[in-house]
């Protein structure tokens, strides 16, 4: 397979399934508090309405029938849940992190979590190389809409052809791709959306080989190749 090429000045990175494993933790979360009031949420709707999907696009899909009160009695359970978690790293992100930190580029967080969650993941694991971060309190529409990708990018004042994103669910990944940048997808479900796939940040890599920094999609995964600044 010849690779294709394309230069990046931005990499932007979804939080929960990228950065930390959070998705079981999430989803249980929502069963726990959907239950409180007599819902049950089965791993298929999970899969539709909740896995990288902003938490308003979750209420109105599984709670229509709920007015506005109710509905924000069970967001907040689901965030007191959440903020109480541990989370582990994904595999690798801390060693590729470190390593674009080093050269020239844009590394921001785009996220339908909030500032409480975020902090302390990124304080717990010294995570302190992100410029701009976009949080749910950032936007007025949540993943699957492009607006967080698009305000992380007008942030950067960057170029939506210049961006890299790096995602794990179709949310966020159909986010990604409509605000016009380009798109990894993270995780064991990766294979399942049309964009290049890898299992974790394990098959990615930073070097210094190239004049320029190119997106390589090859047999052997995908490889990021940094500047010579």
């Amino acid at each position: 397979m010849n690779p294709s090429t394309q230069n990046f000045t931005t990499f932007l990175f979804d939080l929960d399934g990228v950065i930390v494993d959070s998705g079981k933790t999430i989803v249980e979360a929502w069963k726990m508090a959907a239950q409180k009031y007599g819902y049950v949420i089965s791993d298929e709707l999970a899969k539709r309405f909740i896995i990288g999907a902003s938490p308003e696009f979750t209420l109105a899909m599984l709670f229509p029938r709920e007015n506005t009160q109710r509905r924000r009695i069970i967001h907040r359970l689901v965030d007191q849940w959440e903020e109480k978690a541990d989370y582990a790293l994904i595999p690798g992100v801390m060693v590729f992190l470190k390593a674009l930190s080093r050269h020239n580029v844009n590394i921001g967080l785009v996220t339908s979590s909030w500032p409480e969650k975020i902090d302390n993941i990124l304080n717990k694991n010294q995570l302190h190389m992100f410029a701009h971060i976009i949080s749910r309190d950032d936007v007025t529409k949540g993943k699957p809409d492009p607006e967080p990708y698009l305000t992380a990018i007008s942030r950067f004042g960057s170029r939506a052809e210049q961006t890299l994103v790096f995602e794990d669910s179709g949310h966020g990944i159909a986010a990604a791709l409509g605000a016009g940048a380009k798109c990894i997808a993270i995780g064991n479900e990766a294979q399942k959306h049309d964009v290049p796939a890898v299992a974790d940040f394990r098959q990615l890599c930073v070097t210094r080989d190239e004049p320029e920094w190119r997106f390589l999609d090859s047999p052997f995964g995908i490889k990021v190749v940094a500047d010579r600044n």
